[in-house]
């Protein structure tokens, strides 16, 4: 029995306003080919199918245009994870078993294996959707009083005690787990939501062992929790803290006595790369010609800021998606009885000399003084993009840690 674990496609998702959908569409094609050309018997996909509740048409879409394709080759096992609309994913799902496609978003499917029998195997998959605790926890048997309860360790372990009785009465030999939630010891980035804010925890582990594989969603990096236990992650990187981690899927064997897992790499679409230095050298040397198809998160090194930098830079790197900026050490701020005696075009020098080491240029000098006197005017909303310095070139994020998300 021959099994292919993805997950987290978040079909729909950009990358810092980049749009992705044709990466997007590439991966689903070379899914495709890997499913015909290992001759893979169901592909597992554990939640995240798109990257809102209400997807885009052109998301839409390409998940369409995928099923069919790959349904015309193995069964296909789609689990909602907390990204998307469990119902509006779930539509049709009646209708769809009999095309190869199963689809499991509702609590009530969790005790409904796909059952998969090759003539010298039979596996039963088991798929839990996300599960939020707070409003699925009663209907899981889980005390309403009992609010510490509401975990995802809670919800998860009722779903499995579930998923065990009906095994049991099944007599189900080989069973996989889908799952999308967060387990101990897996290693999140910075692109995944935390489900576990809030109080609500993590899971325990332990609750995967006595399934054949754990088939998991939800953090995006591929891992291996342990052998038989694994995030596929997502098919693309959709944040920084995931360059130079190769995004794959699992082909997993299940014909012997253990899952035995091949990774599979998946075509990378456009590289990630971080660069710093000055705009001189970015712009100018050689080394640097190697960057240019690539999707960039650059550290200007330049104090002052140059003006208009994103817009120079991206006259050689034009997926330039992230610009970081230095800050100038402008030493002790002034106080409120000292901004009381500057005037309003005094204090706009001040804050660009503390904020990029330079007072305004002649041409944003004039710029000021000319948004200044429409204020005073009353004429500030009639402003526009031509003589308004603000709405010029701006750095993206400054190096003040994490990017917020």
């Amino acid at each position: 029995m021959r099994l292919l674990h993805t997950s987290d496609w978040h079909l729909g998702r950009t990358f810092h306003g980049v749009e992705l959908i044709d990466a997007q569409r590439e991966f689903v094609a070379h899914l495709v080919e890997v499913v015909r050309a290992e001759d893979v018997d169901a592909v597992l996909v554990s939640g995240d199918v798109y990257d809102r509740a209400i997807p885009s048409l052109e998301a839409v879409e390409i998940l369409e245009q995928g099923l069919a394709e790959l349904s015309r080759h193995a069964r296909v096992i789609v689990s909602s994870g907390n990204h998307d609309s469990a119902r509006r994913l779930g539509f049709a799902a009646d209708l769809l078993e009999s095309a190869n496609v199963h689809l499991r978003t509702r609590l009530a499917d969790i005790t409904r294996p796909v059952v998969l029998d090759d003539g010298t195997t039979r596996v039963h998959v088991y798929a839990i959707p996300f599960l939020e605790p707070y409003t699925t926890a009663s209907h899981l048997g889980i005390d309403e009083a009992g609010h510490a309860r509401r975990t995802h360790e809670a919800v998860l372990a009722a779903a499995v005690q579930r998923i065990a009785e009906h095994r049991s009465q099944a007599g189900a030999g080989k069973a996989v787990l889908m799952s999308h939630a967060w387990f101990n010891g897996g290693e999140a980035s910075e692109s995944e939501i935390d489900i576990s804010m809030g109080g609500i925890g993590k899971a325990s582990t332990g609750l995967l062992q006595s399934f054949d594989y754990a088939a998991l969603g939800h953090l995006h990096k591929p891992q291996a929790i342990e052998e038989h236990q694994r995030y596929s992650g997502s098919p693309l990187h959709y944040s920084f803290s995931e360059m130079g981690t190769a995004k794959q899927t699992f082909i997993v064997d299940l014909s012997g006595n253990n899952a035995r897992v091949t990774p599979i790499d998946v075509p990378v679409f456009r590289e990630l790369h971080e660069l710093r230095d000055t705009m001189a050298a970015l712009m100018e040397s050689p080394e640097y010609a190697k960057y240019e198809a690539s999707f960039l998160r650059i550290h200007l090194e330049d104090l002052p800021v140059p003006e208009q930098a994103a817009n120079t830079l991206r006259r050689r790197f034009p997926y330039l998606v992230d610009l970081r900026v230095r800050w100038s050490d402008a030493g002790p701020g002034v106080t409120a009885e000292q901004l009381a005696t500057l005037s309003p075009l005094e204090i706009c020098n001040l804050f660009l000399e503390s904020d990029r080491g330079a007072r305004a240029s002649d041409r944003e000098q004039l710029q000021l003084e000319q948004a200044i006197a429409s204020g005073r005017r009353g004429l500030v909303d009639s402003a526009t993009p031509d003589n308004v310095a603000c709405t010029h070139d701006e750095p993206e994020h400054q190096e003040t840690g994490e990017e917020a998300r």
